[in-house]
Formats: structure tokens, C-alpha cells, sequence
């Protein structure tokens, strides 16, 4: 059969094992909540990646601010309290991350009005702050040291916000690589996953109903629907995985149920 019939997924060997007893669910019907697996890849990616977007956030929010004329001293000075925001998650891209965003602006707006002044948006000043190595050290800077200013509150609520978003439709959801360009969500997600022992599921499209497009990940289709243990075939010597014909060869696969 040709590569592009099937399906792949990353996991650790010990999850495989779980899932060889019961096939593959989300963690929304195993467990009654929209929780991804704690050793999931999803979890320790979010780990890893969420303080880098807290400071990506803040620095935005910096960079616009100073593209608006306002100083490192003027947006440091304001001592609003600040009143955290609450948004409903329905585990929905389309219900969820708009009301979050418009949180977002209404609070930015907010932090405006303490400032001084009427100042108006500057390209050049933009590019400049954009460029500013000093302002992403600010931004860190007010993470570690002034993490109680507004604007760092707003940064980590909006992150946390938006990923829980992704976290609760992860959980909804069963998660799978296509075949194109599949070598880099592959090593990416090994790299996820840590030093533990990888396998590689593969599943055939026919055996794969209620796919859609992950809306996050252009390179991922996406089912809530239970997978059963006897249409998932595994890979555990997969060095060779990125190769095409490698995978596509039958003889390196062979059926979960034979994974010991």
C-alpha cells in the first residue's frame, strides 16, 4: 500500500502497550475531562515552550507600546491592579480563541487609558523597538523580577488561555502525522517525547473515520473517534522512518498485538 494511505503517530513504548490492551482514545472519554496525558507530547511541549511565549507576549505588547512614543519608564510606572478575566472554553478554535483576543484588546486598551497623553502609532519607532535587543530583555526582565505589572499578568493569563484552548481539543481528539513533510512534526515530536523508548504507530485512512484537518498543525489530521488495537500496526526500529520507501515497506511494520 502506498505511504500516502496511512496515517502516523508518535508515542512512547509504554503508552503503545496501553493503547495494544484498549486502541487509541482521547483523554476526554477515558477519563471524563479534557486532559491531555501528563507524558504526552503535548504536555511536555507546552512545558518547554510556555515561558518563551510569555516573554514573546510581553514584548509585543512592549513593542507597541513604544511604537506609540510611550518610554520603558512611563510603561513601568503604572500600577493598575489588575482584575483577571474569565472565558468560558469549549475546547473550540472558533468559540474560544476570538473571545480571548477581545479579552486581550479590552485589557490593552484599559492599560492605555493610565498613560499619559494621546501619543500615535509610529513605523519607524516600531521597527526600531522591534529590532531592540533591550526590549526583550524587559520583557524578561518583568517576568522574573515585576511579574505583578499589568502587562505581564495580561502576557501570562493570554498565553495560558490560549494554550489551554489547544490543550482541551487535544484531549478531545486522537492525533495523526500525514505522510507529506512527515519528518518534521516526526522529529519534532521525538524530541517532545524525551529519552524514552519511541515507537511509531501507523494506521490505515479506511480505518480512520471522523478525520479532519488539525487547524494548528497543518501537517496533522485529527479524530475523536476510538481507534481499535487490531488496524494499528508498529514500528519500533525507526531511524529510517524519514525515508519513504522505508516506511512504506511492510516488512517494518508489524501488528501492536505482537509489541512486547
Amino acid at each position: 500500500m502506498k505511504d500516502a494511505d496511512w496515517l502516523y503517530h508518535l508515542t512512547r513504548k509504554e503508552v503503545a502497550l496501553i493503547i495494544k490492551r484498549g486502541g487509541m482514545t482521547t483523554a476526554l472519554s477515558r477519563i471524563g475531562m479534557p486532559v491531555p496525558h501528563p507524558k504526552g507530547a503535548y504536555v511536555q511541549n507546552r512545558k518547554k515552550k510556555e515561558e518563551t511565549e510569555f516573554q514573546q507576549q510581553l514584548r509585543g505588547y512592549l513593542v507597541d507600546l513604544m511604537a506609540h512614543g510611550y518610554t520603558r519608564e512611563q510603561i513601568l510606572a503604572v500600577r493598575d491592579n489588575y482584575l483577571p478575566f474569565h472565558v468560558v472554553l469549549r475546547g473550540s478554535n472558533e468559540h474560544d480563541v476570538w473571545r480571548v483576543d477581545a479579552k486581550e484588546k479590552e485589557y490593552l486598551a484599559q492599560f492605555r487609558e493610565s498613560l499619559p497623553g494621546q501619543a500615535k502609532y509610529d513605523r519607524a519607532k516600531f521597527n526600531q523597538a522591534k529590532k531592540d535587543i533591550n526590549v526583550e530583555m524587559l520583557a524578561n526582565t518583568m517576568l522574573i523580577r515585576n511579574k505583578n505589572h499589568f502587562l505581564a499578568r495580561l502576557a501570562v493569563q493570554y498565553v495560558t488561555y490560549r494554550n489551554n484552548i489547544e490543550e482541551i481539543i487535544t484531549a478531545s481528539h486522537i492525533y495523526f502525522l500525514k505522510p507529506k513533510d512527515v519528518h518534521i512534526p516526526y522529529n519534532d515530536y521525538k524530541k517532545h517525547l524525551g529519552d524514552t523508548t519511541v515507537v511509531v504507530l501507523r494506521v490505515h485512512k479506511d480505518n480512520l473515520p471522523g478525520l479532519v484537518q488539525d487547524d494548528s498543525e497543518a501537517r496533522a489530521m485529527m479524530t475523536k473517534i476510538p481507534v481499535l488495537p487490531n488496524v494499528i500496526q508498529v514500528m519500533e526500529n525507526h531511524e529510517k522512518f524519514i525515508d519513504e520507501n522505508y516506511r512504506s515497506d511492510a516488512r517494518n511494520w508489524q501488528p501492536l498485538a505482537n509489541l512486547q
